[in-house]
């Protein structure tokens, strides 16, 4: 079962810091839907709609839902989907959702106050978008996993600005930081990108602290920046890339 909403928030996620993006087409071809229920407890209030290639015989406590005739929060008319902003949306999809159907990655503020998933156990919801787009920067070089390029990639091949330059941003500020001046003894790039590729990966499962003493091997700030667009233009396979 895999869970998505068509909601943005102006004050900042309520469903974490990682955006993944999916056409409605996608998740809707072959798929009926049923009305599951109205949450009034939410605020603010929310609906939930299930999306399934199951009939309705060998399902309870949902109903049929016709977009294009029945009254409700979300309509189809003309070939064309609508649904009401006013509230949350929840739509459950009861099926796993491939990666390759994502196709775009962004990095999001956390609301600051609400937590759907944690409530106030959350630890993200102080945390800006740029520091997830590091923590998912530095998985995808540490591990070499590729699975997300085309969504971190327009189609033009150009990286985005809203996604992949603001994670490697957020490396940078992460693991060395305004103030902070290297002075490691490794010099040399081949060196200094596998020092990198480990501290990123060590920063992606919650190893702050280690991430950083790993780049503090390195002689300078700009072998570290070096390092750092040598790694994603290889695994992105770009032919320029800077930190801005």
């Amino acid at each position: 079962m895999c869970w998505v909403s068509a909601n943005t928030w102006a004050q900042g996620s309520i469903y974490g810091s990682v955006e993944f993006a999916f056409k409605w087409q996608d998740l809707t071809e072959g798929r009926k839907l049923y009305w599951v229920e109205a949450i009034t407890r939410y605020r603010p209030r929310a609906y939930r709609f299930l999306l399934t290639d199951r009939d309705p015989a060998s399902l309870q406590d949902v109903v049929p839902y016709d977009p294009e005739k029945m009254d409700g929060p979300v309509k189809k008319m003309g070939g064309n989907w609508y649904w009401n902003p006013n509230f949350s949306s929840e739509f459950m999809i009861e099926a796993d959702l491939s990666l390759d159907l994502c196709y775009s990655l962004n990095f999001v503020n956390h609301h600051s106050d609400i937590c759907r998933l944690y409530g106030a156990a959350c630890t993200e919801r102080q945390q800006l978008a740029m520091f997830a787009g590091a923590a998912i920067l530095g998985y995808l070089l540490g591990t070499g996993d590729t699975r997300l390029n085309h969504a971190l990639l327009p189609k033009n091949g150009m990286p985005n600005a809203f996604s992949l330059r603001m994670a490697a941003s957020g490396l940078w500020f992460a693991l060395v930081g305004r103030g902070t001046t290297l002075k490691g003894k490794i010099t040399g790039l081949s060196e200094a990108k596998q020092i990198l590729k480990a501290a990123s990966l060590e920063y992606a499962v919650g190893g702050a602290d280690e991430a950083r003493d790993l780049v503090a091997w390195l002689a300078s700030n700009d072998i570290f920046e070096t390092a750092c667009c040598e790694l994603i233009k290889e695994h992105f396979g770009l032919a320029s890339f800077q930190i801005d």
